[in-house]
């Protein structure tokens, strides 16, 4: 039978007795109470040392209280909730040591190799990540480097040569730009007719040159035949597309064309760099390279004047902003007798896009 030990006198009592019998003194406080494993002295059951002999309580103690606390009239309910209790509590010390120890891991920020506008720079430190900065996200469009774009943009650009039978042996030329990769061109109208507005020749006929492909240093190559698709006559531009090669032979699957990205003219302010890319045969027959900013704007005419170098030749090539983006075809230059420079006339690529999104639908682009 299970025997309970009186903390007043030392006799033993049976389990679940309220009064020793042998000096009536109360054993409920048994439930609150440890014996001292040296002296079996009665102590407080949270006391670290015995108070009659100096014992030293310690882990080791643990199983001799699971032991009082089986033989208490506490009951099975509340001997596993107080063991519970003493795990949960050992547990959540645990994880608090640890998290104070463990230092927090720093959130990478991936990184991509795209170039970022300074109007979308991302804050240091990264906030955290709550709603309203989730609400007022930025979409960053990648852009081409400047080697990569400015690379893109030569390659973009071709050499237009047309015959004027007027003239036998002699061409108009002038420049053009790849807007699809099934050969599509925009450039100026004025290349293919003479001041009269009469076609240079009456057979339609077209030479595309290109850029080398492993020297932009050098002349560009005749290599394709292209054809008439649309002209606006009134903003003096034309869409052509190439249509065989140079020898009249059937177009291989792949025409090796670049095509260039198209900007958006309507965001360009005063001072803006621009840059211009074409043929103008001045200084040699080499794609040429030219910069200036925009000078201003001619809304009602529909240009934007800049001072950057355009030359005969260079008409219908590209205007580039500073992200190599088309936006403009170069078109004309201006000047006076009085005045001791000029300015170049840009046909902004807004006013082409009808011609655009033509050679996009007949590209499936």
């Amino acid at each position: 039978m299970n025997q309970i030990q009186c903390p007043n006198c030392g006799m033993s009592n049976r389990a679940g007795a309220k009064f020793c019998q042998h000096c009536r003194a109360s054993l409920q406080i048994v439930t609150t109470m440890k014996s001292c494993p040296k002296c079996r002295t009665q102590n407080r059951m949270n006391a670290k040392f015995c108070a009659k002999c100096g014992h030293v309580f310690g882990a080791n103690e643990l199983s001799a209280w699971a032991r009082r606390f089986a033989t208490s009239n506490l009951g099975a309910p509340a001997i596993l909730a107080t063991i519970g209790g003493l795990i949960a509590c050992l547990l959540c010390a645990l994880l608090f040591v640890a998290s104070n120890q463990i230092p927090a891991r720093a959130t990478a920020v991936p990184t991509t190799s795209a170039r970022v506008t300074p109007a979308t720079d991302v804050p240091s430190p990264l906030p955290s990540l709550t709603k309203s900065v989730v609400a007022s996200t930025v979409t960053v469009v990648p852009i081409a480097t400047a080697a990569t774009g400015l690379e893109r943009a030569e390659r973009a650009t071709v050499l237009i040569m047309v015959p004027v039978d007027a003239r036998p042996g002699y061409y108009s030329g002038g420049s053009g730009t790849v807007i699809t990769k099934r050969g599509h061109i925009l450039t100026n109208y004025h290349i293919f007719v003479d001041d009269s507005g009469k076609p240079e020749n009456a057979r339609g006929e077209i030479y595309i040159g290109v850029p080398p492909p492993t020297d932009l240093k050098a002349k560009a190559q005749t290599r394709y035949r292209a054809k008439m698709v649309q002209a606006d006559i009134k903003n003096d531009l034309a869409l052509i597309q190439i249509v065989a090669t140079n020898d009249n032979r059937a177009l291989p699957a792949d025409l090796g064309l670049t095509v260039a990205p198209i900007g958006d003219s309507d965001t360009l302010a005063l001072g803006d760099a621009i840059f211009v890319l074409g043929y103008p045969g001045l200084g040699g027959e080499s794609l040429t390279f030219t910069r200036g900013v925009v000078s201003g704007f001619l809304k009602d005419e529909g240009f934007i004047k800049t001072d950057a170098e355009i030359n005969q030749g260079n008409s219908g090539g590209g205007a580039y902003n500073a992200m190599y983006q088309l936006i403009g075809v170069p078109s004309m230059t201006v000047s006076a007798r009085q005045a001791t420079g000029k300015l170049g006339l840009i046909r902004p690529i807004k006013t082409a896009k009808p011609l655009i999104d033509l050679a996009r639908r007949e590209a499936g682009e």
